[in-house]
């Protein structure tokens, strides 16, 4: 195709115009339509699998015990205001433990080797929560030893 002549004019078929426009205003709409949702909803939900795992044992002799400690996996992560949060959490330890959280009132209860309990909750106030195990979940005095079963969520938004 060759440059324009100076002085003249782009010329677009009635087509070329119609179809320019016809993105145009469907570019505007989803613009409009985007800046004035203004609560993001997840009817669904979101469901993080929190595992408890049990300590290894890699000791060098009697009294000498668990180079890495019972966790939870993840430790933390991260949802917006207004979530419908589902914790799916799953003991694959051998040993019975649990998990609560205790700015929801909720808590598994001691969960058996092998186990899964659901806890469900809306994040309805930004913040920070942790979660954690509680004595009564594995056993009172059986806990085992130097555990790090605490974990946390982040709650964006407003």
């Amino acid at each position: 195709m060759a440059p324009p002549k100076k002085g003249g004019g782009l010329h677009l078929s009635k087509v070329e115009a119609a179809a320019i426009a016809i993105v145009a205003i469907i570019a505007i709409a989803g613009i409009a339509y985007v800046g004035t949702s203004s609560k993001k909803t997840n009817y669904f939900g979101v469901t993080i699998t929190v595992q408890i795992y049990g300590a290894i044992d890699n000791s060098t002799g009697p009294g000498v015990c668990c180079t890495i400690p019972a966790s939870y996996d993840p430790y933390n992560f991260t949802v917006p205001v207004g979530t419908h949060l589902t914790l799916k959490v799953e003991n694959t330890d051998n040993v019975t433990h649990g998990l609560a959280v205790p700015n929801w009132n909720l808590d598994t209860g001691p969960l058996k080797p092998n186990a899964t309990a659901v806890l469900t909750l809306t994040a309805s106030t930004a913040g920070n929560y942790t979660y954690d195990e509680p004595s009564v979940d594995c056993g009172g005095t059986g806990c085992d030893v130097g555990q790090a079963l605490t974990g946390w969520f982040l709650v964006t938004g407003s």
